[in-house]
């Protein structure tokens, strides 16, 4: 069988698809990128679970602190009630005790009246100082707290450093008050709180003279001390530092920096 030639065009045509061919060889080969491995089943499939598992984590931790944030808001208005109740009482006896100095000032007939009878007793302050006793308890989750604790679980549920120095000068006045209320009990059983001295300086021989024996010069000091820590001026002190400590706790979110003890 005789073969024809090939003319000059079909020539260049089988030359033409050999080089492209050869250049198809010699290409290296396509790297197949990020966008190309997430086009594929298996990375639509490891993608929308990144996404989602993200999406339920992002979720949850949204729910946990709403969750949080609710129960610590509910936990501080149940403290707010359990610390208006504990206050109650006693700042109706220091308004009673007000109205009754001041119908005793208007009747005296001295320029200065001894209000020493007209005051708070420990009975009066007990739910400041003291957990309370089973036929005072207000609500069952705060039974074995005192009103310090009270005071200190607010400091922590609190997330604001003003409310925060609003909480710790509440704390500090309660605690001057139970001191004052302290140095009194003790004074009334014939006591010399620490901190008070005793006059131990003078001699013997002063004592003796002035005294008759170091146990009347000590008798003699403990009852000017407890004329002192119970005069006007002594409960005037001792009732504000009750006041101050409600007031520095319900107005602890409100009261102003320039309000609050440096």
């Amino acid at each position: 069988m005789k073969v024809l030639p090939m003319t000059e065009e079909e020539t260049r045509e089988v030359v033409r698809s050999e080089l492209l061919l050869l250049s198809s060889r010699l290409r290296p080969p396509e790297k197949k990128g990020l966008w190309h491995f997430v086009n594929t089943n298996f990375g639509i499939w490891l993608m929308s679970s990144i996404i989602l598992g993200g999406l339920t984590l992002a979720y949850s931790t949204v729910s946990v602190a709403r969750r949080s944030a609710k129960e610590h808001q509910e936990r501080l208005e149940r403290l707010d009630a359990e610390v208006d109740l504990r206050f109650r009482g006693v700042l109706e006896a220091i308004e009673s005790l007000d109205r009754s100095r001041k119908v005793a000032e208007e009747r005296a007939t001295r320029p200065t009246v001894d209000l020493r009878s007209w005051a708070l007793t420990p009975n009066d302050t007990r739910l400041l100082f003291h957990r309370p006793m089973e036929g005072e308890v207000f609500q069952v989750e705060f039974a074995n707290y005192n009103l310090k604790s009270l005071f200190a679980e607010g400091y922590y549920l609190s997330q604001d450093s003003r409310e925060r120095k609003a909480i710790k000068a509440a704390l500090n006045e309660l605690e001057q008050a139970r001191k004052i209320e302290e140095t009194t009990i003790l004074l009334e059983k014939g006591v010399i709180p620490p901190g008070y001295s005793a006059g131990s300086s003078a001699s013997e021989e002063e004592i003796a003279k002035t005294y008759g024996t170091r146990e009347a010069h000590v008798d003699s000091l403990v009852k000017v001390l407890s004329a002192q820590q119970k005069s006007n001026e002594g409960m005037g002190r001792f009732e504000d530092q009750i006041r101050n400590a409600f007031d520095y706790w319900h107005r602890r979110r409100t009261i102003r920096e320039s309000e609050l003890p440096r």
